[in-house]
This record gives structure tokens, sequence and C-alpha cells, in this order.
């Protein structure tokens, strides 16, 4: 779904929900390739913080990460009845396939830093996908 504006709809499936519900926005610019720290109340998204930008060194420090994901430290997913906060973004590089070489990161999270490459990635790593072990 998009309103055809810069970036198109925030959207989010709400606790208890079947469907999807569009997000009003408040201080956050929907863009590429940021993620923004936020709080929601009603079908207002905030921004908590400023935008978090994830960097690489395969392409001119581009970034293009296809479906990630956050997690933490402790394996524990990151969803509303957990009520944890995320350590981590982890998800591929399409700027680094392009580059020559398929690449799947660990950033750490809130803050964007250097990433650290998961060992042997696919060459065209076009998803990620996260079990926790139990």
């Amino acid at each position: 779904m998009s309103s055809g504006k810069p970036g198109g709809d925030v959207c989010a499936r709400k606790a208890g929900s079947k469907c999807m519900t569009t997000l009003t926005t408040s201080g956050i610019t929907v863009d590429f390739p940021g993620v923004w720290p936020s709080t929601l109340s009603g079908t207002t998204i905030t921004a908590a913080t400023s935008e978090v930008k994830f960097s690489d060194s395969c392409y001119s420090d581009y970034t293009d990460d296809v479906n990630p994901f956050f997690t933490n430290h402790a394996g524990v997913n990151i969803t509303p009845k957990t009520k944890k906060r995320a350590t981590e973004m982890v998800g591929p590089n399409l700027w680094c396939v392009d580059a020559g070489s398929g690449k799947v990161n660990i950033w750490p999270y809130p803050d964007g830093a250097s990433p650290i490459q998961v060992p042997s990635p696919p060459s065209e790593p076009y998803g990620a996908a996260v079990s926790s072990a139990e």
C-alpha cells in the first residue's frame, strides 16, 4: 500500500489485530536505508531518537539491507510479548553482491557502528531468517 508520498506509508500489525494499520508519523522521514527508533501510541509512531544509518565497506559505504531482522545478544526474540530491546540488526547487503561478494552482516543497534560479517554467506543473499535455540 502506498500513498504516493515520498517513502510511502508506515504500517503495523498491532497486538491482537488480524490486519495492518496505517500509522501517522511524527518526526520520522521514511527514506532509505535508515531505521528510526520510535514509540507507538495509538496509531501515531514518533521518533524516539535520530535516524540510525547502517554502513558497510564493500561498495562506497552503501547499504541495501534486504529483509533485515532485529535481535539481541541473548538470542531472545524481539516481540511485544518479550518486551526486550534489540541490540543487533542482521541482514544481507545487496551492494556487496554488486561489488562481487555476498555478505550478511550483524550491525550493533541502535548505534549502527561497523558490522560483523557472518561467516560463509551465500553468494547472493536476498533475505535472512533467525531461529533461536531453546
